[in-house]
């Protein structure tokens, strides 16, 4: 099966990993099946370790699944920025839930790049499909998506990351 992709939710992934460069952001994916429509900001840390991750990722993942309702979506995955040499399983304890994004950031973002992995298995480049537009559907966009999430969460950024 292959993975379909939006490449406004794509870009918004990078984002939020390269406003956070020095910290491991996440977040939650929107979509349907296969189908990736939009990423949600949840927050950053410094390693996974830290024990604020599980308790921002519960807080967050309601009011994800509230706004994923309201738009006829549903969260199906998560995803998350790391080192380019950091490989191994304890990278990101999501990556074995669904659909996962893994962005690796290198120098610059020109030289980073993404993994796609579907319960804990990469899936293969030549299976995923980004759309050649901004979005694959007019009626989803990423920027009023982001607008509603900070408003239901009452910050004004995704960047303020104020932990609910």
């Amino acid at each position: 099966m292959k993975l379909i992709v939006s490449r406004e939710a794509r870009v918004q992934v990078a984002k939020h990993a390269w406003h956070r460069c020095n910290r491991r952001v996440y977040g939650a994916i929107l979509g349907f099946r296969f189908t990736i429509l939009a990423a949600l900001p949840f927050s950053s840390v410094k390693t996974w370790e830290e024990s604020d991750r599980t308790a921002c990722e519960a807080a967050l993942l309601a009011p994800a699944r509230q706004l994923a309702k309201q738009l006829h979506l549903q969260v199906i995955g998560w995803y998350a920025s790391s080192d380019a040499d950091f490989h191994d399983e304890k990278a990101c304890p999501l990556r074995n839930e669904g659909i996962f994004i893994d962005y690796y950031l290198m120098c610059c973002p020109g030289h980073s790049w993404v993994s796609y992995f579907s319960n804990g298995r990469i899936i293969a480049h030549d299976r995923v499909a980004v759309s050649p537009g901004k979005r694959l559907t007019s009626t989803i966009n990423q920027r009023k998506i982001i607008a509603h999430w900070n408003r239901l969460l009452g910050r004004n950024c995704y960047l303020d990351e104020q932990r609910p």
